[in-house]
């Protein structure tokens, strides 16, 4: 396969601190009543609105980087039942994270 768009790396984020801070349990984050929490999970959900690589987790049923999104259900690039899902799926949340980052930090 080849493109003639551009690749680049998926760097991850640069932690501020001595150590990257701990990240809360999803449903503690979106049930809490702090607001700082309440701000950060509209922020999270605005940005994953923003940007088209999350459709490639399950499949791109939309097209996506000039090719045509899948024609049936139940097929993707995500290999849940493959010994490869944890190598695909750890570079595939880097890039989420750093997508997600970099729009609410725009914002």
């Amino acid at each position: 396969m080849s493109s003639k768009e551009a690749t680049h790396a998926i760097k991850g984020l640069q932690a501020t601190q001595a150590h990257p801070p701990l990240r809360l349990e999803i449903d503690d984050w979106y049930t809490t009543a702090s607001p700082d929490h309440q701000l950060q999970v509209t922020m999270f959900v605005l940005a994953l609105m923003r940007f088209q690589a999350m459709s490639i987790y399950g499949s791109s049923y939309l097209p996506w980087h000039k090719i045509n999104g899948a024609q049936k259900r139940m097929v993707g690039y995500c290999t849940h039942d493959s010994i490869l899902f944890a190598t695909w799926h750890r570079v595939y949340l880097l890039l989420s994270d750093v997508s997600v980052a970099v729009m609410v930090i725009a914002d």
